[in-house]
């Protein structure tokens, strides 16, 4: 048995006697660590000695990034000796990670002007959670042993599912949620705990892959649209496309994963154009004739799951009612002429099922705002279900006659081409769809027309 024990100043007594107690059992073991003099060099039959660099006392971000590469390095010499690994296999993961050290300094240089708006935003909060699966659980454990030893503040590292099971229900319900959901399995449940982390009123941060962001609002885009299309009377809701094909790009457009720096200055890569605009339910399998280089090949995008949703509720319905809602003139939208005037933050869009007696409300933010909506109940029981983009439902109960629902911000204020700055969200905040029973008589109304006591005496939004 191998027993790697790893403390970068070797002093670490409970390591050291681990040490003694392995090799007193007959096990071969390495001491990893920065310091050869040691006692857990010392007591070690074998020694992986780190070079670090001596710049004062710190949190132990070095040493740990130290240890890990130490133990990279010694897996691969393992994976050569066993033959698992071929020497030109190994030295591409070599390579691979000494060239980690541009990346990491240019997501340093991304994150911290982030960074200081995300402790501005979190000014006063004494406890906090990091979560994450898998391999993030041991990033979330360090990440909260970093903010103790840093900051002072109490933190605790957490599995997502631990968390949904235990700890969700803790207090304060404004308590920071910093969330790991890198690409891979356990994605999709990082996603749908943030919502549900944000639903119950959690300061959220996410810390996902570039791009992911986008992925989330293209989900939020097709409900929206499907909200105001079959408003305005459209029959049918389809998808374009399945998957992602070539787009309006040429067949033998492919390329591995890169924010621009495979550009070349004819906007190319290997004489093919090196960006996309496909957006399949699902991602290209590996056989397709584009774009097959993604690291999940064939995997479904958020969209699908959006789309499903709207194919499972919107259906049968017939356009009731729409308003917008909450502080007059706090949104900035544009009119076709290219003018700018101001709503309110909420959008309200309701339909109404005469086969089950139920409306059906979809809601979102307009703007950058963080909003609370308040509806009337209309079920007996004053129980309704919130439906979200990835399919999740919950049962909420009225208050005084109301629903509090909260409404996340909007995100997406890419510029239209032509702009440097967009003063308007094309996409608003994440939507929410409420389901109830309604007792009222539905009006008897087109969909083009409407009444003040329909309304609520609120003027029709401007389109």
């Amino acid at each position: 048995t191998l027993v790697l024990a790893i403390s970068a100043s070797g002093r670490t007594q409970r390591v050291v006697q681990s040490v003694e107690r392995a090799r007193e059992y007959g096990a071969l073991t390495v001491g990893v660590t920065g310091n050869a003099g040691s006692p857990l060099a010392l007591a070690a039959e074998h020694q992986l000695i780190l070079q670090l660099p001596d710049m004062g006392p710190s949190p132990g971000i070095r040493t740990y990034n130290a240890s890990l590469l130490g133990l990279y390095g010694l897996a691969l010499a393992l994976g050569e000796q066993q033959l698992t690994l071929s020497a030109e296999e190994a030295g591409a993961i070599r390579t691979e990670i000494s060239e980690l050290t541009t990346v990491m300094a240019a997501t340093l240089a991304a994150s911290e002007p982030v960074c200081h708006e995300i402790v501005a935003a979190l000014k006063g909060a004494d406890t906090m959670v990091w979560l994450g699966s898998g391999p993030s659980y041991g990033t979330a454990l360090f990440a909260a042993a970093k903010v103790v030893e840093a900051a002072g503040l109490f933190a605790i590292g957490q599995d997502l599912e631990e968390w949904a099971h235990v700890e969700r229900f803790a207090y304060p319900d404004n308590m920071p949620v910093f969330i790991i959901a890198p690409p891979g399995r356990s994605h999709w449940r990082a996603v749908a705990l943030a919502k549900t982390a944000k639903a119950i009123g959690h300061r959220v941060i996410a810390l996902v892959d570039e791009g992911d962001q986008e992925l989330a609002e293209q989900a939020d885009y097709v409900i929206q649209s499907a909200f105001y299309a079959v408003f305005a009377g459209a029959d049918n809701i389809f998808h374009f496309q399945l998957y992602d094909g070539c787009g309006n790009q040429p067949a033998g457009t492919d390329f591995p994963p890169h924010n621009g720096e495979l550009c070349d200055d004819k906007g190319q890569y290997q004489g093919k154009p090196c960006a996309g605009d496909a957006n399949g339910l699902f991602r290209n399998p590996t056989d397709m004739s584009c774009f097959t280089q993604h690291p999940q090949p064939g995997s479904a995008r958020p969209t699908l799951a959006a789309f499903q949703t709207l194919t499972t509720h919107l259906v049968d319905v017939e356009p009731y009612w729409r308003k917008r809602q909450g502080e007059a003139d706090a949104c900035a939208m544009q009119r076709p002429d290219g003018s700018i005037y101001r709503q309110p933050p909420q959008e309200w869009i309701a339909f109404y099922r005469e086969a089950t007696d139920e409306r059906l409300v979809g809601m979102w933010t307009l703007c950058d705002r963080q909003e609370t909506a308040i509806i009337d109940a209309t079920s007996p029981d004053g129980r309704a279900t919130i439906i979200f983009a990835d399919g999740r439902t919950q049962i909420i109960a009225a208050v005084d006659g109301h629903y509090s629902i909260q409404l996340p911000p909007a995100t997406n204020r890419n510029p239209f081409p032509g702009q440097s700055v967009n003063p308007l969200f094309p996409i608003g905040g994440s939507p929410v769809i409420l389901v109830e029973k309604e007792d009222r008589t539905p009006p008897n109304l087109p969909f083009n027309a409407y009444l003040s006591s329909v309304m609520g005496g609120v003027p029709w939004p401007e389109q």
